[in-house]
């Protein structure tokens, strides 16, 4: 991937910057902000409340007091605000009402002799009547709630009391039965009569008569009423008859017996007396004609400038953004090391910028760019143009041929009299590159010849064509020098193969005589080829001295570089490196040297005491600072 060059993309494209921006501040300025309506001036209604010291204390409370603590706990109860809007016939979520709620402790007078803990609850609204409404609404659901945990707590003091009750009397009952099992029944009665009568002389049989009379006393359950009372002489007999499993039951019936009562008398304290009171209490209950007014924030997106402005600088910032990813995703050559590397060739030359873009309407691959110096070394010797030209040329006769025998002096022995300059696309440049360097090579004193076959494809073959000799004989030099024409730069002739040659067809057999004949007649034969994918570049290969490629920045792309670097060293070209064509030179690119205007001793003299003077009457002297010299 091509490095990021964030400078040349910025200079590049910067309308995509420019674009972005404007549309972020168009949207943002033409849609609503989303951070709501405009906000409208609220009014703040409050309810001063307190708790009455020691209110749910007493023999009868459930648990401490309600404190402030507490009541600030329940006032965030979801509850609390639902019944309070329903009641004030408010309609919204719980949670953006409970944004409105400000619940704050009331600062204590110093002077105060019996200071009570207050609360100040307070209620934003768009109304001062609304806001009070909805603040008394408020308190006294909160109000309810609080009574409503207290009842609940209670009624869960009585259910507990009386589950105690149930709870002891089945104790009572278990233990009862197993006195009675433990306890020894009472000794057996047993009554006996005898009566004897004697008489004489025979005296009769003696009749006795028996009567057993049993009693035994049955056992009966024990409760608690009839132990109760009896729990101490239970214990003495118990004692005197040594049984002491029986004096430990009844020691556990008397326990019991006493946590029993304790229970019926907590039970009915509960049901006699009344739930007990919260003790919160209203102090001042909120009025509408003591509401705050507070002033409205209105945020600064409502305004619609702040939005453009917003939206201007967000359409900067991702336009930035777009403008670095669309330059790394570009697929287009514009360094020399990434030219170097893709084509597999050096870069003999950069070439600055000599086109500007096409003009508005017209697409890219169709509008023709406009050239700002077609023929920049004729036309503007001294620029920095002109000066890229003459290195190119001297490169050219100087630089080592990588093709088939790339070795040095192989590369200095062979003439470059036939330059073929080709192109990886359909790069706009190569023409300029083909009349700029025949230019150079004319201004050093040599005839150039630039033979063009865009003619080939174009050129009506219903006219009658120059005579042609046999293929393998070399057309003369006269019949070539004919067919050439002068051009607007002196020293420079071009020839259209069109003049020779019926088409495409007959380039590979006749180019050779044809350029045979033309080292004749110029010092320089300068060969316009077309892109390398089709026939015309492959055919006048083997009649060239050198080959050229011309590759354009920001046009040729990655593949078609690679393409044509392996195409080259496929048919074995003698290639003898590349040019990089509409290459930024910054101003203070030390090749920007050529184009600064000579100028006198006497010039540089009064521009320097020009500046001298500026510097005097523009700055403070300094302390201590060193007299001015004259010279």
């Amino acid at each position: 991937m091509e490095p990021i060059n964030y400078r040349d993309a910025l200079r590049r494209r910067w309308p995509v910057i420019i674009a972005v921006a404007l549309v972020g501040a168009i949207v943002a300025g033409l849609f609503p902000s989303s951070s709501g309506p405009v906000a409208h001036n609220e009014y703040e209604a409050s309810v001063l409340a307190g708790v009455t010291p020691g209110s749910s204390q007493g023999p009868n409370s459930i648990g401490a007091p309600i404190t402030l603590q507490q009541i600030v706990f329940f006032a965030a109860n979801q509850q609390v605000i639902v019944n309070a809007a329903k009641t004030a016939g408010i309609k919204g979520k719980p949670s953006e009402l409970e944004k409105d709620i400000i619940i704050a402790s009331a600062k204590k007078k110093k002077k105060s002799l019996t200071p009570v803990g207050t609360i100040r609850i307070s209620v934003k609204q768009p109304s001062a009547k609304r806001s009070a409404n909805l603040t008394n609404d408020f308190v006294a659901a909160l109000n309810d709630y609080i009574n409503q945990r207290l009842k609940a707590q209670h009624d869960k003091a009585v259910r507990t009391a009386e589950q105690k009750i149930s709870n002891l009397s089945n104790e009572i009952q278990n233990i009862s039965d197993q006195i009675v099992a433990a306890t020894p029944p009472p000794p057996t009665t047993t009554t006996t009569t005898t009566t004897t009568t004697t008489t004489a002389p025979k005296p009769p049989p003696t009749t006795t008569t028996t009567t057993t009379t049993t009693t035994t006393t049955a056992p009966h359950a024990v409760g608690a009423s009839d132990l109760a009372g009896r729990a101490a002489p239970g214990v003495l007999t118990a004692n005197k008859s040594g049984n002491s499993d029986l004096a430990l039951l009844q020691q556990q019936l008397a326990v019991l017996s006493s946590a029993y009562q304790a229970a019926l008398s907590s039970e009915n304290a509960l049901k006699q007396n009344p739930i007990p009171s919260s003790g919160f209490v209203v102090l001042q209950p909120a009025l509408a004609k003591t509401a705050k007014k507070i002033a409205a924030h209105v945020s600064i997106l409502h305004r619609r400038s702040i939005r453009a402005l917003l939206g201007l600088a967000v359409g900067a910032i991702v336009g930035l953004g777009l403008v670095f990813l669309l330059d790394a995703l570009d697929k287009r050559l514009r360094t020399v090391a990434r030219t170097q590397e893709v084509l597999g060739y050096p870069v003999l030359a950069e070439i600055p910028e000599m086109t500007v873009a096409p003009r508005r309407g017209l697409r890219r691959s169709t509008a023709a760019p406009v050239v700002a110096s077609p023929f920049a070394v004729f036309s503007e010797p001294s620029s920095v143009v002109a000066e890229s030209y003459r290195m190119l040329r001297t490169a050219i006769l100087l630089e080592p041929i990588l093709g088939p025998d790339p070795s040095p002096g192989a590369a200095t022995e062979r003439p470059r009299e036939v330059i073929l300059i080709v192109s990886a696309g359909a790069e706009p440049t190569r023409p300029l590159v083909v009349t700029n360097l025949a230019a150079a090579f004319a201004e050093a004193g040599q005839q150039a010849l630039v033979v063009t076959t865009a003619d080939l494809r174009q050129r009506d073959h219903t006219k009658d064509t120059l005579a042609m000799a046999p293929v393998g004989s070399d057309p003369s030099a006269e019949t070539v020098a004919a067919s050439t024409r002068p051009t607007e730069i002196p020293g420079v002739r071009s020839l259209a193969l069109g003049r020779l040659l019926m088409g495409p067809g007959q380039l590979a057999p006749y180019a050779p005589g044809i350029l045979a004949s033309a080292r004749e007649v110029a010092d320089v034969v300068i060969v316009d080829a077309p892109l390398l994918a089709v026939h015309d570049a492959e055919a006048l290969v083997p009649a060239v001295d050198v080959v050229l490629v011309v590759i354009q920045g920001w046009w040729t792309r990655v593949d078609q570089a690679t393409r044509s670097g392996a195409f080259l060293r496929r048919i074995s070209a003698p290639v003898v490196g590349a040019t990089l064509t509409e290459v930024h030179f910054g101003r203070k690119d030390l090749r920007r040297a050529a184009e600064r205007p000579a100028r006198t001793d006497a010039e540089d003299e009064d521009q320097l005491v020009n500046a001298s003077s500026m510097a005097r009457h523009g700055r403070k002297r300094r302390r201590n600072s060193p007299p001015w010299v004259e010279a």
